[in-house]
């Protein structure tokens, strides 16, 4: 099946005959929500609900690249090789008269962000661009970020190519993973809003989702450990109008974790309910519980998500987080954590959308 309007995602993706699912967490369209607002809600998540309270800032996803003062980190081959075809894609003056009918492309899209919160500011670009021929997708973006007081930091924020066939789909590269229901906070979260460098097997059967991954590189954002490597499994499948699911993670030397989460509609329309229970690779007890009001939505545009993150060996969190679509592609965001033993923080930031990736 091809995909053409360059969007790396199927328009069956997460639906199966004759199954509706009414909850948003953890389902398609939660995925959907946090797809459009990665630059900020990954920057939100990574640099206010997963930032300790004492001690120094810990910056997850924005890692591997070239920063602003010219040193490198370790980078992995698997990013070269899902960039190299796309950076000939790109660069091709002749574009699609040289690959022919089936190439639709190059699309470009850029977001423009900031974030003002206790003790700090921050603001950056985040730009992709993207190419599809025939069941291939290629995408690769790169962000820049400046922490004012600290300095700029760019680097690769995805490079992958992506290969359909039929209801699977084999994507290669660097990747954000996006599914499970945890929104605001990853530290009660088994793997869960994190970009990997790897292999990804995606099946979406008729009623089961399954997903096998080989994660050759990520970096945890919520909690002050080094990079992981390993092995990824999920199942999930709709129930209740919700969205259940299981997930296993191996880190080799280390253990093996694993997680059941759910995402039901207490009242349909108007209320979700999610959570997600289990056991890191190092034997840590995590736990997320939220509250989604789509009913908020569908009569004002606004997004509102509250959560309680807790990991063992850290302090507990409440989080909640608000977007407010305004005009055009302009939207803001509201942030509120709670911390045990500690007042709460507050942050506000906005970004804007320019050009797009599909129609």
């Amino acid at each position: 099946m091809g995909i053409p309007h360059g969007t790396p995602r199927p328009w069956w993706y997460g639906l199966r005959p004759g199954i509706s699912t009414q909850s948003t967490p953890g389902t398609s369209v939660g995925g959907m929500i946090k797809e459009e607002n990665l630059p900020s809600q990954s920057t939100v998540s990574e640099d206010f609900f997963a930032r300790p309270t004492t001690g120094q800032l810990v910056v997850g996803v924005r890692s591997g690249g070239i920063l602003a003062d010219g040193s490198s980190r370790e980078f992995s081959p698997l990013t070269l090789i899902a960039a190299a075809p796309n950076a000939l894609s790109f660069s091709t003056p002749q574009g699609p008269a040289k690959l022919g009918k089936r190439f639709y492309g190059p699309r470009s899209q850029t977001d423009i962000f900031g974030l003002l919160y206790e003790g700090g500011s921050l603001a950056g670009l985040r730009t992709r661009a993207s190419g599809v021929y025939g069941n291939l997708y290629l995408e690769v973006g790169g962000q820049a970020t400046n922490e004012f007081g600290v300095g700029w930091e760019i680097n690769l924020s995805e490079a992958f190519a992506l290969l359909r066939s039929s209801n699977t789909d084999l994507t290669i590269g660097r990747q954000h993973y996006l599914d499970g229901p945890a929104n605001n906070n990853t530290l009660g979260s088994l793997f869960s809003y994190l970009t990997f460098d790897g292999v990804r097997l995606h099946h979406e059967g008729e009623r089961v989702s399954l997903d096998l991954a080989w994660l050759d590189r990520y970096e945890r954002s919520a909690i002050e450990l080094p990079e992981g490597e390993g092995w990824l499994g999920r199942l999930s499948l709709p129930l209740a109008g919700g969205k259940v699911g299981v997930t296993g993670l191996h880190e080799p030397d280390v253990g093996t974790g694993c997680s059941f989460d759910c995402s039901l509609p207490a009242v349909p329309g108007v209320v979700d309910l999610y959570g997600e229970i289990g056991k890191d690779p190092r034997g840590q007890r995590l736990e997320t519980w939220g509250i989604y009001f789509p009913k908020l939505y569908e009569s004002s545009g606004f997004d509102l998500f509250i959560e309680y993150a807790r990991r063992q060996e850290y302090d507990p969190v409440w989080s909640a987080l608000a977007y407010i679509e305004t005009c055009g592609d302009l939207t803001f965001l509201f942030a509120v954590r709670k911390t045990r033993g500690f007042d709460p923080e507050f942050a506000i930031g906005a970004f804007a959308r320019f050009g797009k990736l599909g129609d």
